[in-house]
């Protein structure tokens, strides 16, 4: 499968930067629950959820090279996503791999997702969605639900489309938001087969097309003919397709009964 176009990696740049941000924005909750209280004068978390990442990376960083502090793995954590937030890429990274392996399952959780996250955003999505599907599965809730979106979205990008779909099923459950509960369902559908005429700037010349195959073409048994919309390189076009087929045989049959010159079988969710 070929790299995606630049438009498409930045279109999918978008989500993953708010994921990022959604994700460091829950840490101190998501990190203070489950640890033992740290002591007033340590402060990290509190600059952290005031969006004071210098301050709460050098803070974090202090405490984590404690060895005695109780709260040592969380302390690399949030210095680690501090350092990501910055922009200190390296740094991140340098804080937040060793912490895969942690026992405690909300930082090597959040650890796996911060960095396949970042893999994301580098394009190495083979990387990304191995972190993010290996977070997803040490989260809970809306963490895991959006650790399953963007590992469902990286294998996408590489080609993996059934994968995918069973990775956006297992956030379907996780997810307590409305709008990214309906997003997992509608990723979650499964590939079905349809065979496209041709893609339209306008629907009505869509519309026409259809009707024209309606007139000429179309047998007894195929599917409906639908123009559906096909966001592509910024702009919308109408693509003229019929199906859905449950194999790519029955496509390439349908296909060859419409004898039209330029169709193709292509693979989408059916809606």
């Amino acid at each position: 499968m070929p790299p995606p176009t630049a438009s498409a990696r930045a279109a999918v740049l978008v989500p993953v930067s708010v994921a990022l941000l959604v994700l460091l924005a829950g840490v101190g909750a998501g990190v203070g629950g489950c640890a033992t209280k740290p002591a007033p004068e340590v402060g990290y978390l509190e600059a952290y959820e005031q969006k004071q990442f210098a301050d709460a990376f050098a803070k974090a960083s202090q405490r984590a090279q404690d060895p005695k502090a109780p709260d040592r793995e969380r302390a690399q954590l949030v210095a680690g996503m501090s350092a990501q937030a910055l922009g200190r890429r390296q740094d991140a990274k340098n804080l937040l791999t060793p912490l895969r392996g942690s026992t405690d399952n909300i930082v090597s959780g959040r650890a796996q997702t911060t960095l396949g996250l970042m893999a994301a955003q580098a394009g190495d999505d083979r990387t990304a969605s191995a972190l993010l599907r290996s977070g997803a599965r040490k989260l809970d809730g809306q963490d895991a639900a959006l650790a399953n979106l963007h590992a469902g979205a990286a294998m996408e990008r590489i080609g993996l489309r059934d994968e995918a779909s069973k990775q956006y099923a297992s956030g379907v459950a996780e997810a307590g938001d409305p709008t990214l509960k309906a997003m997992l369902t509608e990723r979650s559908k499964p590939l079905a087969y349809f065979v496209q005429f041709g893609a339209f700037t306008t629907r009505a010349a869509a519309d026409a097309k259809a009707q024209k195959l309606i007139r000429t073409s179309a047998r007894k048994g195929d599917p409906a003919l639908i123009v559906i919309e096909t966001p592509t390189g910024g702009r919308t076009l109408f693509a003229v397709q019929v199906g859905p087929y449950s194999s790519v045989n029955a496509a390439r049959l349908a296909r060859t009964r419409f004898a039209q010159p330029g169709s193709a079988v292509t693979r989408r969710r059916a809606s």
